[in-house]
């Protein structure tokens, strides 16, 4: 009763999610994959195309569910036992397997059945594991106790140990303290007594340039007014000569 066209199966984002896509499929043979509409503008509408689908969702109109995966696991510490919900639905199209139709409640039930015992084992064998370890504990426990008290007389033994070398250490440091103090006081002298005579020998500097200045703006005056008088005295004795020659020529 198998049908002719192969097996088309559509993930969806769940299933996805749940990493069913990175198992099996590559050596699948006769089956087609899909994992397309996950964008909101390429939502999948139409399922007819599909043989089956894996799906959070249990109400897909002309499928029916075949398989239920368990998934979202949690301690039940009460019960000593590990909780799980339904997750992922394999779900088939309505008349693929006609005989599968009828038998895929009845399939559910007893994977549900199987899956609770083995949960139920399994929070037995967790209750027998934790009652040694609890015992096991508590030896330890009365170890440690043991080790505790020999540790803390040891501990104070040498608390007093090193509470005596605290306070030599302590006067230690104050004595070093104080002469760190007193080398600090003598630093800033010797440097206060530093930038006073820097600060004299910068005004000097300041000083003498003045005075240096003084003396060359001195100077370039009276070549300026030298200058001065002499293009005078030549401008005068050129005017003089000028009219000399005028009067030579007039009386020539």
């Amino acid at each position: 009763n198998e049908p002719k066209q192969p097996f088309y199966v559509h993930i969806d984002v769940a299933a996805a999610m749940s990493g069913v896509s990175l198992f099996g499929q590559r050596e699948a043979v006769g089956v087609e994959f899909d994992k397309g509409g996950y964008e909101s503008d390429n939502m999948v509408s139409d399922y007819s195309r599909f043989t089956h689908i894996l799906s959070e969702n249990n109400d897909i109109d002309g499928f029916h569910v075949i398989h239920v995966q368990q998934g979202h696991p949690r301690l039940d510490v009460k019960h000593a036992r590990i909780q799980t919900k339904d997750a992922i639905y394999l779900l088939e199209r309505d008349g693929l397997f006609p005989r599968r139709n009828l038998q895929s409640v009845g399939t559910m039930e007893a994977e549900k059945e199987a899956a609770r015992k083995a949960a139920e084992k399994e929070a037995v064998r967790v209750a027998v594991e934790r009652a040694a370890a609890e015992k096991e504990a508590a030896r330890k426990a009365d170890e440690e106790r043991a080790a505790r008290i020999a540790a803390e007389r040891e501990a104070a033994r040498k608390a007093a140990e090193e509470e005596a070398a605290r306070k030599k250490a302590a006067e230690e440091r104050a004595a070093l303290d104080a002469a760190e103090k007193e080398a600090a006081r003598a630093a800033e002298e010797a440097a206060r007594r530093m930038d006073e005579e820097r600060e004299a020998a910068r005004k000097a500097a300041e000083k003498e340039a003045a005075r240096k200045a003084a003396e060359e703006e001195a100077t370039r005056r009276a070549i300026e007014e030298e200058t001065a008088r002499r293009r005078a005295e030549e401008e005068e004795l050129a005017l003089k000569r000028a009219a000399e020659e005028e009067a030579a020529q007039k009386r020539a």
